[in-house]
């Protein structure tokens, strides 16, 4: 142990070394803050020269000599106004809206509505759906409209029924909606009691599906909670939505659906959104979907829910699979490998993912012409998505005509929406 008398010189000392080194410390920082104000200046003077250069290139070029890629416009898809539906005013919303597209330079949106009971499954009974979804239609048409030609929408029909849902996309059509969006869950109770299961490749969904491609639109694969209760994971739940319906949903080990991180990773958009509508997406290929409708588009989101990563180990796997006849083009089996149908049939786009090396990934793997930027918006923040992606352009003005399709030029393509 050190005496007080030790400790007390040790102090001492110290203080004097201190003092003794003030000065050059003093003078160290000085040059240093000085060597700091210099660099701002030259800083500043570049920006002002990367500016007047700028000034004089075209909107959407990039440049060798500033190094930067300018994006000239915006078109994301996965776009939702479904907090204006429970209760805001829907004039103050749309133009709150618009002001934020004017600030981060968004010309144009494709919105859509999530929520209800549709979100969970179709089982809303048929004289109850007709009249919910027109509802939310009509609505969603009226914020289109009050978009001044800014906003389009992507609609929900019945999807357990031709009957309703060929009529509603008709309608839709009619009030320049420019397509649907579905969700990833694919069970259904029927007006009798019976469960549909892996309905958006039975026989009665090729009827819908034609009849969007027939009509120029396209459809947006929408994610949400799992339906069906999984053994020994998995526990049917009751929640009760907004506008006042109840729905069944699979919440994790028996616990409360709205509580918990187990729920949040395999229920929700941590993780298991990506899974279930993954399946969706493979069930459909493999099940000959877009074969029997070769112009149907489908677009899905969150940088493909995972499938890109996945296409060389899934066409692998199902080429030799112990013999089984899974290989494309087998008797009974799709036409094609899964990559083709994410070159001529499905689109991604980078909502909810704002990493640059997933972006490259895809821009690596699937044609240029099949990446579509969008935000995922309310959920995620217009301005900070918008931000990411301008800062990927800028560090790599050598993609800027990559980017900027991506940015909009293929979402004016797909859904033949021009400026």
């Amino acid at each position: 142990m050190c005496s007080k008398w030790a400790l007390s010189v040790l102090s001492v000392v110290a203080a004097s070394a201190a003092a003794a080194l003030q000065p050059d410390y003093d003078e160290y920082t000085q040059a240093l803050e000085a060597k700091v104000v210099a660099l701002q200046g030259e800083n500043n003077l570049l920006r002002e020269q990367n500016t007047a250069l700028q000034a004089k290139l075209p909107a959407g070029t990039s440049s060798a000599t500033t190094g930067t890629c300018d994006i000239a416009d915006f078109l994301p898809l996965e776009e939702h106004i479904t907090e204006l539906e429970r209760g805001l005013d829907l004039a103050s919303g749309v133009k709150s809206r618009l002001a934020e597209m004017n600030r981060t330079g968004i010309s144009r949106m494709l919105v859509s509505l999530v929520g209800g009971p549709v979100d969970f499954n179709y089982s809303l009974p048929l004289e109850i759906a007709t009249t919910y979804l027109r509802s939310r239609n009509e609505f969603l048409a009226e914020a289109v409209k009050l978009s001044g030609g800014r906003f389009k929408g992507l609609c929900n029909v019945y999807m357990v029924s031709p009957e309703l849902a060929i009529p509603e996309l008709q309608w839709c059509k009619s009030q320049g909606m420019l397509g649907i969006l579905v969700h990833g869950n694919q069970h259904a109770i029927l007006p009798d009691g019976s469960i549909l299961v892996d309905y958006y490749y039975k026989n009665h969904s090729i009827a819908i599906w034609q009849e969007v491609a027939r009509l120029g639109m396209i459809v947006y694969l929408h994610p949400t909670v799992l339906y069906a209760s999984v053994p020994g994971l998995y526990q049917a739940h009751t929640i009760t939505d907004v506008s006042g319906f109840t729905e069944h949903v699979a919440a994790y080990d028996s616990r409360d659906i709205t509580q918990g991180c187990p729920y949040l990773f395999d229920q929700s958009s941590a993780y298991g959104f990506a899974g279930s509508a993954a399946q969706v997406v493979t069930h459909m290929i493999i099940e000959g979907v877009f074969d029997k409708v070769p112009d149907l588009k489908m677009v899905i989101g969150h940088n493909g829910e995972s499938l890109p990563f996945l296409l060389w180990r899934i066409d692998h796997r199902l080429a030799g699979f112990f013999g089984v006849g899974c290989k494309a083009g087998d008797e009974g089996q799709r036409a094609h490998d899964f990559n083709y149908y994410f070159s001529k049939n499905i689109y991604v786009t980078t909502s909810g993912e704002f990493e640059t090396p997933g972006l490259q990934y895809l821009m690596s793997r699937l044609p240029a012409t099949n990446i579509l930027f969008s935000m995922d918006s309310t959920i995620e923040n217009i301005t900070s998505s918008v931000a990411w992606f301008r800062g990927v352009a800028d560090d790599q003005p050598e993609k800027c005509e990559a980017l900027q399709k991506i940015a909009y030029r293929n979402a004016e393509a797909l859904l033949n929406w021009s400026s």
